[in-house]
């Protein structure tokens, strides 16, 4: 298991901004979004709150995608963040944009769906399915969130994994054995406590054969800093255990 305690310092700049603070930047950025003057701001603010995890951003670009009198450029620019944020709830808008008379939104509709639900995995050596992540602790759904994100984030650095499938769907276990293909279940554990002004966070990754889920491992780091369990913070948290664990993932798949 890696330890590690991040000193209160290295989070200054993250504590100076409050929940409320990133919580107003958001709300500004959607307002941009769904009334700035010019198409320019609104592909602006997309771009913005690409790096913000929370529903609400989901929800926005979503809106936008399937806004019909919404400008293409605008509307494709929403269309490719919600395939870098692997959005299962833009699959539909999605489709329906990829069938598009405009070929510059029906090309970003495609290309989201294609990184979402790949419809070719030759190459490929494995298939990751990541439905299996919880949390305990405050912030519960945000945890879950964070986690997921960081994760696709290091997966997608790999050009022999795929985390979707066609039409995506789960693929059978038959089918990986077609395409010569192993399958894992990364299952994932998210714990936040905050006790005594200090928020700590443990962050474990079980991986269990897929379809099946037969025990192959597992990888967890643990950090803590002082302050309360803000969404911000937690944010910070996940982050860097995730990335803590990169090298971790990297070697049991390589070692596979």
């Amino acid at each position: 298991m890696k330890t590690f305690w991040i000193p209160l310092a290295a989070f200054a700049t993250l504590l100076l901004t409050s929940s409320p603070a990133r919580a107003d930047r958001v709300d500004n950025l959607v307002r941009k979004l769904k009334g700035g003057s010019s198409p320019k701001v609104r592909v602006v603010a997309i771009i913005l709150l690409r790096k913000y995890i929370d529903p609400r951003v989901e929800r926005a670009l979503i809106a936008t995608l399937k806004n019909d009198s919404e400008d293409a450029t605008v509307r494709s620019t929403a269309a490719r963040a919600l395939g870098s944020m692997h959005s299962k709830r833009a699959i539909r808008p999605l489709r329906k944009a990829a069938k598009s008379s405009n070929s510059r939104l029906k090309k970003a509709a495609r290309k989201a769906i294609e990184r979402m639900c790949p419809s070719r995995v030759s190459g490929k050596r494995f298939y990751l399915n990541l439905d299996n992540i919880r949390a305990k602790g405050p912030l519960k759904r945000l945890s879950i969130a964070l986690a997921l994100r960081h994760l696709y984030r290091v997966l997608d650095r790999r050009s022999d994994v795929v985390t979707g499938w066609r039409k995506c769907r789960k693929p059978s276990g038959r089918a990986l054995r077609k395409k010569r293909m192993k399958g894992f279940h990364l299952e994932t554990r998210v714990k936040v406590s905050n006790a005594g002004g200090r928020v700590k966070c443990k962050v474990s990754v079980l991986f269990t054969t897929f379809p099946g889920r037969s025990m192959k491992g597992e990888v967890n780091a643990t950090a803590a800093v002082g302050g309360s369990a803000s969404a911000g913070l937690v944010s910070q948290l996940v982050e860097a255990l995730i990335g803590s664990l990169k090298s971790d993932i990297n070697r049991f798949l390589n070692s596979q």
